[in-house]
């Protein structure tokens, strides 16, 4: 996985704004939605702006927490989509097909249950092309928490559930330390295990992701980077 957008200062902020790369993986655009932006009820389709977990029209502020937040989120989401071969880009690809991880707006303004951090199409397969969205205006200046759940929402669209093992990025548990989408066999289910509702009782993200994306051409175990 690549991803555009580390360092620090203005030159950071110029390679923000530089050009996404051209690759034959996944690109995910980090969307912080500067100024606002809208999305309307339709097809799943991350260029044309459409998402089906929407009514109507809905407009979402910008993310407020900040250049130097938005840096370190851009940072944290590549480390944890790192083993995947994916491209996050803070530049938009349009017209490009593209996958889109929207951090920004509220759960008020995409009209939405209060108190989720995120919301993705899901079908227990891949919505290709798909936005998918973590409220960071919501969430608050948590640059953790924010990229947890922008990770959850782009793996819940690649039909990815959650898991009932709170070290995984799909866990809804906390307080056990960094997450990372593992490469162990858990129990499906948010805060107590379940019967899983793509089937069977558990799931390894770590397995899933890869199947979808693609593998980076590195090694890791556990989500974690070793020597190859």
């Amino acid at each position: 996985m690549r991803y555009l957008g580390l360092g620090c200062g203005l030159a950071l902020l110029a390679a923000l704004a530089a050009p996404a790369p051209t690759s034959a993986a996944t690109i995910a655009y980090l969307n912080r939605c500067a100024g606002s932006c809208t999305f309307t009820q339709g097809t799943d389709d991350a260029v044309a702006n459409t998402s089906s977990v929407f009514t109507g029209t809905r407009q979402l502020s910008a993310f407020a927490h900040g250049d130097a937040s938005f840096i370190a989120l851009t940072a944290c989401v590549g480390d944890l989509l790192a083993p995947f071969d994916i491209v996050v880009t803070t530049t938009d690809p349009s017209p490009a097909a593209h996958s889109e991880i929207v951090v920004a707006g509220t759960t008020l303004e995409a009209g939405v249950q209060v108190g989720l951090s995120g919301i993705a199409p899901f079908n227990c397969g891949y919505f290709a092309g798909a936005p998918v969205f973590a409220f960071a205006n919501s969430i608050g200046n948590d640059v953790t928490a924010i990229c947890v759940a922008a990770a959850a929402q782009l793996a819940s669209s690649a039909g990815l559930e959650p898991l009932f093992s709170c070290p995984d990025v799909m866990s809804f548990l906390n307080g056990c330390g960094p997450k990372r989408f593992r490469d162990d066999l858990v129990a499906c289910g948010g805060f107590q295990a379940t019967t899983c509702q793509c089937g069977g009782t558990q799931r390894n993200s770590y397995l899933a992701m890869r199947s979808v994306f693609g593998a980076a051409n590195r090694a890791f175990a556990n989500g974690f980077e070793s020597p190859l």
